[in-house]
């Protein structure tokens, strides 16, 4: 059973997922308001507490820069250790990503019908032209 984050400065999604095949399938998600708790350590306590399943592995994409496993949360005022995190899981390791970097993984699992149009835009259209790819508040920096 995998163990699964998007941690946010507003709210945490956490699943439980299980591998078939090729695919992920959610066994229980649920959204936490990240502030009603002091750390992310507390939160999937929380969380796995009230679920009771085996944890095989965990992953967490977290808003904020990191370095040697350890991110300062960007909207939060939590520090997320890998380390402790693991340790308190009963793991030999859990991953930690920057949110957008996990958007860039995650696209790859996207089939054509995934995506949707939002802006045709003009095949002729002239002047310079922005490009925003999903950065967030977390800005997928390093320190």
């Amino acid at each position: 059973m995998i163990l699964a984050g998007d941690i946010g400065g507003t709210k945490t999604n956490l699943a439980f997922l299980e591998v078939q095949g090729r695919e992920l399938r959610p066994v229980v998600e649920e959204t936490l308001a990240s502030r009603e708790h002091s750390s992310l350590d507390d939160t999937v306590r929380h969380f796995v507490s009230a679920h009771a399943l085996p944890i095989d592995s965990a992953c967490f994409g977290v808003a904020g820069p990191f370095k040697h496993g350890r991110c300062e949360a960007v909207n939060l005022p939590w520090v997320v250790d890998a380390r402790q995190l693991a340790s308190h899981l009963g793991l030999a390791t859990v991953t930690l990503l920057n949110d957008l970097e996990v958007n860039v993984y995650g696209i790859a699992a996207l089939a054509p019908e995934d995506f949707v149009v939002l802006n045709a835009g003009a095949p002729d259209a002239a002047g310079s032209a922005e490009m925003t790819f999903g950065a967030g508040k977390g800005q997928g920096a390093s320190p």
